[in-house]
């Protein structure tokens, strides 16, 4: 066997990359998931919506959380009152990306 040292620690060859490509293609699956989720018979749940805006936003994919909230209020019937919770809680979270990432 051989070692040696990476970026990472010491590690056998290569094996840095493949934890990387492994990581990055469960999350592309996990968002994949989601995608379907949201898109069919869960569509109404609005606790998933959370997970999958709080799995976005864990990958630094604001645009992605934003869009996903969109498609939630799009919603025609659903409870009013959560709507307008849920758009002062987007406007909130809109006003504090915009104040962090404009320093």
């Amino acid at each position: 066997m051989v070692v040696i040292n990476v970026g990472c620690g010491y590690r056998e060859p290569n094996c840095c990359h493949q934890d990387v490509n492994a990581a990055k293609l469960f999350s592309e699956e996990a968002a994949a998931v989601y995608e379907r989720a949201t898109a069919s018979l869960l569509k109404k749940n609005m606790l998933l919506y959370f997970a999958y805006a709080d799995f976005e936003e864990g990958r630094l994919k604001y645009e992605k959380v934003h869009q996903i909230y969109s498609r939630f209020l799009d919603i025609m019937d659903i409870d009013p009152t959560l709507v307008s919770a849920c758009k002062c809680s987007v406007a909130s979270f809109i006003f504090i990306v915009t104040c962090l990432f404009s320093v």
